[in-house]
């Protein structure tokens, strides 16, 4: 049974390969279009570093120990080399007799993959989660997640967000386990590898929106032109979040894992004003700016009643009038140039970096862009063998079951079980001549724009044909005795002037 589904399946399969093949080819064509209209672009604005780049490409791929084109310089560690670093301490204590963590070996968890794929792994992370940290299973039986839940929405409950009731919970005297301190020594690693990968990321993409909105204001006209600049445009916007939020979920790990101390994460809260260029000026909220000038002159008085009557300030508690309604609309405003302060995740930088972070930013962009056009080149020339092959397949079976049809041994069985073999390979090599043929028609028939339904000339039956036939006779016939009376009146000179023929 299941041969017959699976042989019916590549059946529609193979019927349907070559409108499939040609709606892959005219989507290509399409986006390879497009590339290359945007590569070439890009390319005359950067013409005198785009050979520079191109040998870096070339070189990087020919040769994977060479500077990487496509990524930009990570001062301090990766994720990768933090991780190659644990396993490899791992390893170390192994050897020593002295590993506390090692019970048994666990594959990678990639998170990232298709959703049956992932109930998979968030099943392995349960399982290593019994073993080391089972504190984490009492916590979401305790959140009572319905049955609905879907896999990304699923907390995963690492060691940061353990780290509190650890810390409560442990032994004044000696502290938290060393079992657990070394989870959340490891998870502390990792999560600073990713902040200053996501940092660096950020500033390359926030190069990138400088870029895009100074291009988009000197040389885009137009509203077709206008719409793929905002595109573009609106793609990095898409990456500048997707980095400030890994940056965010790595902080906020950092200070669980130290107990709420902002002064010991060792990297900075990042905020929404934050994410700006160099030279951006900052954005201020009304809101945030009344409530900071609100609580300094709370602190200024009671400092000042501090001092004059000798309060303390767990005697009295003042009251803070005058606070905003939550609902109501909040203005944003920006302060003079001269009063600008360059935002705190582009310190760190040497001097002059400005230029050389916005040619590492560009490079990046180049060569991606590139990649993208080949990638396209390759898809297409990939579509148009593929497209190629199916007739010429087709073809080949032909000549497979006419070789079969001649082989049949018309001596050897009965007359009529030989024609019945060569009448089925005839059959046979006939339907795959005209599989061949619609292919071939599928293939070059011109693209029809979209909602447009292809008009398929069909042959009218015979009979019909003769009907037509006979009607063109009568018709014939009448025009030409219509004719020979006109030339008779006209010989005669009788002809009538109210007569039709005027």
């Amino acid at each position: 049974m299941l041969d017959a589904y699976w042989s019916f399946w590549n059946w529609t399969k193979l019927l349907g390969l070559p409108a499939t093949l040609r709606r892959r080819l005219d989507v290509a064509e399409i986006e390879l279009r497009k590339q290359k209209e945007a590569f070439k672009e890009f390319s005359e604005q950067q013409a005198e570093s785009v050979p520079v780049w191109r040998q870096m490409v070339l070189r990087y791929e020919a040769d994977k120990t060479q500077k990487n084109p496509y990524v930009a310089e990570i001062k301090g560690k990766t994720e990768a080399q933090v991780r190659l670093e644990l396993q490899q301490r791992e390893e170390e204590q192994e050897k020593q007799g002295r590993a506390q963590l090692r019970v048994h070996d666990v594959g990678p968890i990639n998170l990232g993959s298709a959703r049956r794929k992932l109930n998979r792994d968030q099943q392995t992370l349960r399982t290593l989660q019994a073993t080391f940290t089972p504190d984490a299973l009492a916590k979401l039986n305790a959140l009572a997640l319905p049955e609905t839940t879907i896999a990304e929405d699923v907390p995963l409950l690492l060691p940061s967000a353990l780290a509190t009731s650890w810390t409560t919970s442990a032994d004044p005297d000696h502290g938290v386990p060393p079992a657990r301190a070394e989870l959340l020594s490891m998870e502390r690693e990792i999560r600073c590898a990713q902040m200053g990968y996501a940092l660096t990321y950020l500033r390359n993409h926030l190069h990138i929106r400088k870029r895009l909105r100074l291009d988009k204001e000197l040389h885009v006209r137009h509203q077709a032109a206008n719409t793929r600049a905002a595109t573009v445009y609106a793609r990095n916007e898409s990456q500048i979040s997707f980095f400030a939020d890994l940056y965010q979920i790595a902080w906020f790990a950092v200070l669980q894992i130290e107990g709420g101390d902002e002064s010991k994460v060792g990297f900075l809260r990042l905020r929404r004003e934050d994410i700006r260029y160099m030279d951006d000026p900052e954005v201020f909220s009304k809101k945030n700016e009344k409530a900071r000038e609100r609580d300094e002159r709370l602190a200024r008085r009671r400092e000042q009643i501090r001092m004059e009557e000798g309060w303390s300030e767990d005697e009295n508690e003042m009251r803070v009038d005058g606070q905003e309604d939550a609902d109501e609309p909040d203005e944003f405003f920006t302060r003079p140039s001269n009063t600008n302060v360059m935002s705190w995740i582009w310190r760190g930088m040497q001097a002059g970096g400005n230029e050389a972070a916005m040619a590492e930013a560009v490079r990046i962009d180049w060569c991606k862009a590139w990649a993208r056009e080949r990638r396209w080149g390759e898809e297409v020339e990939m579509l148009e063998e593929e497209t190629r092959r199916v007739p010429v397949s087709h073809q080949d079976c032909v000549a497979v079951w006419e070789q079969r049809a001649r082989r049949v041994p018309g001596g050897d069985i009965s007359e009529g079980e030989a024609e019945g073999m060569v009448a089925y390979a005839m059959k046979q090599a006939a339907m795959h001549r005209k599989l061949a043929a619609r292919a071939q028609i599928i293939a070059t028939e011109p693209r029809l724009a979209r909602g447009r339904r292809r008009v398929r000339v069909v042959a009218a039956p015979a009979l019909l044909m003769e009907n037509r036939n006979g009607e063109e006779v009568e018709e014939e016939e009448e025009e030409e005795e219509e004719d020979s009376e006109l030339e008779e009146l006209e010989s005669r000179g009788d002809l009538d002037s109210d007569d039709d023929s005027w």
